[in-house]
């Protein structure tokens, strides 16, 4: 009986990992996805957190606190800071570019997956496509570049142009 059970198990097995298609044949990319309650959710796990996914009460309470106090300051008709041309970090954005979470997220990061919730390391292949591309990108300018940027935009020598008296 075992027999012949186990074609069709392999069968529906095999057919489960097939990716969902839409009716006209599209990959179907319903699911669940991030929500503004993932807003201030690092990407990374910072490392204090280990290898909990999920924040204790207390540090959820600072999560939930913090975020009160900045929705607060939000709604404040008075900018946190005065506008200063001289202090870059005094800028004040508009409150409509400002998002909070309506209820924060318990999640320590968005990264579930290593169970420490960070990157992990290249691999020694990885490195090396990696040091390949940025040798690439600093690589010397090409010749033709150069040279045209010596003659000038219009192919003369550096300062010199044909100026004309228009009467």
């Amino acid at each position: 009986m075992a027999a012949v059970f186990a074609p069709t198990v392999a069968a529906s097995l095999a057919q489960a990992a097939e990716p969902a298609r839409t009716p006209w044949g599209d990959p179907d990319l319903r699911g669940t996805y991030t929500s503004d309650n993932s807003i201030g959710v690092p990407f990374e796990r910072p490392a204090q957190f280990g290898t909990r996914a999920l924040l204790s009460d207390e540090e959820y309470a600072q999560r939930v606190n913090a975020n009160e106090e900045q929705i607060a300051k939000d709604l404040d008709a008075a900018p946190e800071s005065e506008f200063s041309a001289d202090d870059p970090a005094a800028i004040n954005a508009s409150r409509h570019w400002l998002e909070r979470a309506t209820v924060p997220s318990r999640a320590a990061s968005m990264l579930v997956d290593p169970p420490d919730g960070r990157i992990p390391a290249l691999t020694p292949e990885g490195r090396e496509r990696t040091d390949a591309r940025r040798a690439l990108r600093n690589r010397a300018l090409p010749r033709s570049y150069t040279e045209h940027a010596e003659r000038g935009a219009h192919g003369r020598e550096g300062g010199r142009r044909a100026v004309a008296k228009v009467s």
